[in-house]
C-alpha cells in the first residue's frame, strides 16, 4: 500500500526533487538509486502514520524514525518553505522535529521506536523493511558503529 501522502504531495504540485538530490549526492556511495527511493517511500509512510494518528486517534506521543527515514527527513526539513508546505497541505499540520539526545541514557527513544514500529504493522498491514526498520538496539550498543544498509546495526538520529 503506497501512502495516500505520496498522492497528496502529487496532487498539490509539491517538487521534492531538491532534497532528494542532497540525499542522493550525501549517501549514493552507500544506497543504491532503488534503496534511496525505498527510503523516501518510507518517509512518507513514517509521515503517514504520524498524520493517521493525530487525525483519527488525537494522539500526540512520541514516534521515532529510523536512521535512515531520519536522514532522509532531515534533507526535507531544509529545505524549510517546502517542508511547511508538505506539513501544512500533506500532513495537515507541523511536525516538530525533536532528536534524541545522546547522552540520554533512558528508555525512552527505545519505547519510542519500537511503538513505531508497532503503528507502522498496525497501519500498513505488514513488516517494514529490515534494513530501513531494524529491530530496536540493545542497551548500550551504538548506533552508527556501522553504515551498511543490510545490517540492523542502523537504528535513529
Amino acid at each position: 500500500m503506497e501512502p495516500a501522502i505520496l498522492a497528496e504531495i502529487e496532487a498539490q504540485g509539491l517538487d521534492v526533487g531538491l532534497p532528494k538530490r542532497t540525499f542522493a549526492q550525501i549517501y549514493g556511495n552507500e544506497l543504491s538509486p532503488e534503496q534511496q527511493e525505498e527510503v523516501w517511500m518510507e518517509l512518507w509512510r513514517y509521515l503517514s502514520i504520524i498524520s493517521f494518528m493525530r487525525m483519527h486517534r488525537g494522539h500526540q506521543g512520541k514516534t521515532r524514525p529510523s536512521i535512515w527515514v531520519n536522514r532522509a527527513w532531515h534533507e526535507l526539513i531544509l529545505c524549510t518553505k517546502l517542508y511547511a508546505q508538505v506539513c501544512d497541505k500533506v500532513v495537515g499540520s507541523f511536525i516538530h522535529h525533536t532528536p534524541v539526545d545522546p547522552s540520554d541514557e533512558s528508555a525512552d527513544a527505545d519505547e519510542a521506536y519500537a511503538l513505531t514500529l508497532e503503528h507502522y504493522r498496525a497501519y500498513y498491514k505488514n513488516d517494514p523493511q529490515a534494513w530501513i526498520w531494524p529491530a530496536p538496539p540493545r542497551r548500550g550498543h551504538n548506533p552508527e558503529s556501522t553504515k551498511d544498509p543490510d545490517t540492523t546495526d542502523n537504528y535513529f538520529f
